[in-house]
């Protein structure tokens, strides 16, 4: 009988696998990581501050195939990185993890690794995704401003669409300016906005003594609108609009708004109020969830002009006059701005126009991805025609595009003879006459309100159920919601060559749970939830030069 070869047996220390480094790969401008400024290399680990100031940006690497990019004026903490947990059934899960607090982020995420969650957290809501590329912008509400003898009263900010403006007020006065935001400002002293409580609406008051005459605000719960006085060289007494406080994990947190878009991938948002209440968003689709006092609905509405007033001979005669051209004009600010704004236009014309004369072309490409792609990519090459400064110093941009290229990127399935660009009232009056200019405009208000009452319906009550659901079942619902959307506003109307007329209306959200929670009961929560709609071009804009 053979002897068996003895058997070696050689044991290792099982080394506990430390977590892998992100790495900042690009920094454009001002960046720092937990205070100190920031470079190209720099290595990053769970706890890391990111911020970024004004005109300046930095992208960020998790591997070579998973990223993100923090925007201009934002401050992102790695809240996780690669952590480990088990699961009930064993596996073995990693975890990441962004607190967005201020400002926005993009991620790129080519290929997770395996059982890899993913997310950005924000003050109102979390971000969930995988193999996905998304944005994520967040907004605060206004706290307040100054005026008084020492100078006017200043507002800045930035706006979500979709939402109130985020405001922040700025004192200005002989001898130095304070900014009520709680930022203090070297040799001039320092302003402040504070609220505390979600109930009621109250005013509180504060001062600020100093060399400057700087007010400071103070304000128990949401409403008031901030005023204030100050004095040069004396104290400072003013009234502001207080918080909501918001739960962990961002406790004492103003209140926020998020807007969220996706070019790839798809996104599930859950709402800070509620972990039932979420919704998903798909490739080139945003939505925007925002406390109810501060969220603002907005809609579009297209009107044509009639052939029963018109004539079918005169509309052809006016549509065989010119080559098909479709043209966006935005104004602004500054140029880069004023593009943007133009973009959009551009992309709301295409938006109306109707697929073998019935979709319009939003409701098609909201389902069909290659579609949207393919259009959005078409609208990114639009030429600058026009460029001119405005007597107000506001700049004015036109952009242009071919009428066939559109026709091409919409699969053939559209028609249109015309060159569609925006026109003033005057001109539209002498091409169509004041009847048709009444009956166009009022048409594109009726489309509105009925785009209005679809953005109600579609409000997400939890992640199966949207005031839809409660309507199908109770006619008082829609009679409601009719009554409703006669609180809108009509905030802008556009006249454009070929007869036609687009109107923007907007109305405060927090109409809608006061109107129907008596019939629908106490259902809607603290935040505004809306159904995805197609992305705004400028979010796409933004997410794809993540891209270059």
């Amino acid at each position: 009988m053979k002897k068996l070869a003895p058997l070696l047996l050689i044991v290792f220390p099982v080394l506990a696998i430390a977590p892998q480094p992100a790495t900042m790969t690009l920094v454009q401008g001002t960046v720092t990581v937990d205070g100190k400024v920031a470079a190209q290399g720099l290595t990053l680990g769970a706890g890391s501050t990111i911020g970024t100031e004004a005109a300046s940006f930095c992208d960020v690497a998790l591997d070579p195939a998973n990223s993100f990019r923090v925007r201009e004026s934002s401050t992102v903490k790695v809240n996780a990185l690669w952590d480990e947990s088990k699961k009930p059934d064993g596996s073995v899960m990693k975890k990441v993890t962004l607190d967005l607090t201020r400002g926005g982020l993009a991620s790129k995420l080519d290929k997770l690794p395996a059982g890899t969650e993913y997310e950005v957290r924000t003050p109102i809501a979390v971000a969930a995704a995988r193999g996905t590329f998304f944005g994520i912008d967040i907004g605060i509400a206004r706290v307040g401003v100054d005026s008084g003898p020492g100078g006017a009263g200043v507002v800045a900010g930035a706006g979500i669409p979709g939402l109130a403006r985020a405001d922040v007020g700025v004192g200005a006065g002989p001898g130095g300016v304070g900014v009520n935001a709680g930022a203090n400002v070297a040799g001039v002293g320092a302003g402040a906005g504070v609220g505390v409580g979600p109930g009621g609406v109250a005013a509180g008051a504060g001062a600020n003594v100093g060399p400057v005459g700087v007010g400071a605000n103070a304000g128990v719960g949401p409403g008031g609108v901030g005023v204030g006085v100050g004095m040069p060289g004396g104290p400072g007494v003013g009234v502001g609009m207080g918080a909501v406080p918001l739960p962990p994990p961002f406790p004492g947190t103003a209140v926020r708004a998020m807007n969220c878009g996706v070019v790839q991938g798809n996104v599930v948002l859950v709402s800070g109020d509620n972990p039932n209440k979420s919704v998903t968003v798909k490739p080139y689709q945003q939505t925007t969830i925002s406390p109810w006092e501060i969220a603002q609905l907005r809609v579009r509405g297209s009107g044509v002009p009639s052939e029963r007033i018109l004539g079918r001979q005169f509309i052809q005669q006016r549509q065989a006059q010119a080559a098909a051209k479709l043209r966006g004009s935005g104004v602004d600010k500054d140029e880069p701005t004023a593009r943007q704004r133009a973009y959009s236009r551009l992309a709301h014309i295409i938006y109306d126009l109707k697929i073998e004369g019935e979709k319009p072309v939003s409701q098609v490409i909201m389902s069909d991805e290659k579609m949207a792609k393919k259009l959005f990519d078409y609208i990114a090459t639009a030429k600058v025609v026009e460029t001119t400064k405005q007597p107000d110093g506001t700049v004015q941009v036109v952009l242009e595009l071919d009428g066939l290229g559109v026709q091409d990127a919409l699969g053939g399935a559209i028609q249109f003879k015309q060159t569609i660009a925006p026109i003033d009232l005057a001109e539209y009056g002498k091409l169509y006459g004041p009847l048709a200019r009444v009956t166009t405009e009022r048409a594109a208000e009726v489309d509105a309100l009925r785009k209005m009452a679809e953005k109600i319906y579609g409000v997400v009550i939890d992640s199966n159920t949207t005031v839809e659901n409660f309507a199908v079942k109770n006619d008082t619902i829609r009679q409601t919601v009719k009554g409703v959307v006669q609180g809108a506003e009509k905030v802008e109307t556009t006249y454009y060559s070929d007869g036609s007329c687009k109107v923007v209306m907007a109305m405060n959200a927090a109409l809608v749970p006061k109107q129907l929670s008596p019939t629908m009961g106490n259902v809607f929560g603290q935040n505004y939830v809306g159904s995805p709609e197609v992305m705004e071009f400028d979010n796409f804009e933004q997410l794809m030069a993540r891209l270059k």
